[in-house]
Parts: C-alpha cells; sequence; structure tokens
C-alpha cells in the first residue's frame, strides 16, 4: 500500500476534500433509547432531526455528499439505511464486526485515499451535538488548510467549560499559528482531582474526537503504529473493485485486533497538532454526559417533580417523581430505566446482564 504525498509545508487548498462519519458504536451507555434497531445516529434528543442528519448538515461545509461516507457495522447501516433513506451520493462502508476505532479510520482512509491520497479526510462522530455551526465550518475550514500543507494529524481540542471525567484531554504544545499548537501530551479520562487540577491549570482541551489529516497520512501513520491494521487494509486495497472484496474485507475483520485509533495512533505519533475550537460542543456518548449539557428537570415532556432529576419520556407518558433525588429516568414503549445519576457511568454492566438472561428483544 504504496501513496505518495507532498512534504511542503506550504498553506494549498487540498485537491479533494472528504469527510467520514463513524456511527458504529453500540450506544449501550444511551440505553434504552438506544438499541439495535434504533442506533445511536438515530436518536432525536432535542429537536426534529437525528444526530446523523445533524452532523452531515455539518459537514456539508466543508465536503461535498459524493465525497461523504458513513461508516458503521453491517446491522447499523442496514437500520441507518431503512431510517434515513438513500442519501444520494453518500458513500455506505459497512464493516462485518465492530473492531473499534482504528480499522473504521483506516477503512475510511483507504476509501478516500483511492481517489486521492493527498486530499484531506475529516473524521467525526455521529453522536455529537454543536450548536454554532458558523463557527464550526470556520473552525474546521482551519483544521483543513492546516493538515492540507502538512503531513500531520490536526484534532480539534475543546476549551473545557467544567472538570469532566467522561472525556479525553489533549495539553497544547508550541503554538505554530494562532489556535494552533502542536499536541505534547494527552490523557484519557481522568479522575475527578485530575480532572479539576487539568482545567484549574489551562492548556488542556477536551478530545472532541475530530481530527483532519489527509488520506495518505493517516494510512502511512497506521502502516507505522498498528502494522497489523495496516496489513488488513493492504488486502483490502488489492481486493478493491472486484467480486472477492467482501469476503477479503470479512476475513480482514476476523483477523483486525480491536484497538482504537486515539490509543494506538494518535497518543504515540509525532506529528500530531491541535486546532482550538470555537464552538460551543457537547459529547451525547452518555446518559452523563446528556445531564450535563441540558442539566434540567427533562430532556421529553411530561415529567413533574424533582428538579435535580433527568427524565426522558414521552408526549403521552407521564413521569411523576416524589422524595426522589438526583435520579435518571428513561420511559420507553417496552423499557425503562431507572438508576441514581451518579451511577450513570456503570450502565454497560446493566445490559450485559440484560443480554446474559437471554433479553436481547430489549436489546
Amino acid at each position: 500500500m504504496t501513496h505518495r504525498l507532498r512534504n511542503s509545508q506550504t498553506q494549498k487548498p487540498p485537491r479533494k476534500i472528504f469527510a467520514a462519519i463513524l456511527a458504529g458504536g453500540s450506544g449501550e451507555r444511551l440505553w434504552p433509547l438506544s438499541r439495535a434497531r434504533t442506533p445511536k445516529p438515530l436518536l432525536r434528543l432535542r429537536g426534529a432531526r437525528t444526530l446523523l442528519a445533524q452532523v452531515l448538515s455539518r459537514v456539508a461545509a466543508v465536503a461535498s455528499r459524493r465525497r461523504t461516507a458513513v461508516i458503521a457495522t453491517q446491522d447499523c447501516v442496514a437500520a441507518l439505511r431503512r431510517s434515513t433513506g438513500r442519501l444520494p451520493g453518500v458513500t455506505w462502508l459497512a464493516e462485518p464486526a465492530a473492531r473499534n476505532t482504528a480499522m473504521c479510520v483506516g477503512l475510511a482512509a483507504l476509501w478516500a485515499a483511492r481517489q486521492d491520497p493527498a486530499g484531506v479526510i475529516v473524521v467525526l462522530p455521529a453522536d455529537q451535538q454543536i450548536q454554532t455551526h458558523r463557527q464550526f465550518a470556520q473552525t474546521l475550514r482551519r483544521a483543513v488548510a492546516a493538515a492540507a500543507g502538512r503531513e500531520a494529524i490536526v484534532l480539534l481540542g475543546i476549551r473545557p467549560t467544567r472538570p469532566a471525567t467522561e472525556y479525553g484531554y489533549i495539553r497544547r504544545g508550541r503554538r505554530l499559528e494562532p489556535r494552533l499548537y502542536r499536541a505534547a501530551a494527552f490523557r484519557e479520562k481522568p479522575r475527578a482531582k485530575l480532572a479539576e487540577a487539568l482545567v484549574r491549570r489551562g492548556g488542556w482541551y477536551w478530545n472532541a474526537g475530530i481530527f483532519v489529516a489527509q488520506a495518505g497520512v493517516v494510512l502511512l501513520a497506521l502502516r507505522r503504529y498498528l502494522p497489523r491494521v495496516a496489513a488488513g487494509l493492504a488486502e483490502l486495497e488489492a481486493a478493491w473493485g472486484t467480486p472477492r472484496f467482501a469476503r477479503v474485507l470479512r476475513q480482514v475483520y476476523q483477523r483486525a485486533p480491536k484497538v482504537s485509533f486515539d490509543v494506538g495512533v494518535l497518543q504515540r505519533a509525532r506529528h500530531v497538532l491541535v486546532a482550538e475550537a470555537a464552538f460551543a460542543w457537547s459529547d451525547v456518548g452518555s446518559w452523563e454526559a446528556v445531564a450535563a449539557r441540558w442539566g434540567r428537570q427533562r430532556v421529553g415532556p411530561a415529567a413533574i417533580g424533582d428538579r435535580g432529576s433527568v427524565v426522558i419520556t414521552s408526549d403521552h407518558h407521564l413521569v411523576g417523581l416524589l422524595g426522589t433525588s438526583q435520579l435518571l429516568v428513561v420511559h420507553t414503549p417496552d423499557a425503562t430505566l431507572v438508576c441514581d445519576r451518579r451511577r450513570a457511568h456503570e450502565l454497560k454492566r446493566l445490559v450485559r446482564r440484560i443480554r446474559a438472561r437471554g433479553l436481547t428483544r430489549y436489546l
């Protein structure tokens, strides 16, 4: 797998810009709203549009539909396509199995590099909310310009508004341009005291999981730091466009390691930059994040009672709370979650117990 890259530091516009939307998360931390038949990108937490529709709208500021791909597991892709319709021009990349984000990012980079290895790819999750679209587009364009002229990976860093323990952190190093720095260190989901110290110290950003790089740079980084992933991608490149591609894809994913792109590449690579974001951002990866973002009695209508709780329900179903505090209540037609807000991070344990009892119809 060889892709020729220019080595210029000149800030030239890339020949092509691609967008890869990672939509394959299991969404277990948002159960019971997120299920196999209604994956997380299809949730409507505030407003009429799904999270996937929102991210497609945002990324259109830099990449056209025909250069946009949505990547998820096969089952998730099927559910997304049923719910969203055709989305003309968008490419759907279906993974045979979940292998964390390194393989997923590699597949997206290979898709883009086959069209233009020096083209810039914007990789972003489908489960985030961004309120200020114009500022988001401005930040993204700055990151694209930085990545187009460098053989580096540019991460978007969010100024922390609280000592969050559910996010990773990036420390900025030497300043290269206004709001563009070398990435000096990473901290994955620190404990509360360390998170407080990082925010107080300054110079640390939340890792939004959004990054920009030339497609060929991503593939070269995988070759250097995750050779097993890169070997699988080389097999896929050789089979791409042939009748045997589906079979090779299954075989590659059976052998692929489960490793995140952040841990496997970004935290080890030397040429990683951080672009300071100028937009309001929130992760929607867990009920803790939802509660922190909206921080009010309810996200859905029809809830009465304790002001310290978060209640998600429907218009036709009333939830009343009396003599309680700090609860998370999520009501759906066939399953209801009631838990202490402070223990919402343990939700995956409950999902595992449901699966172990054979109650998969609720998942």
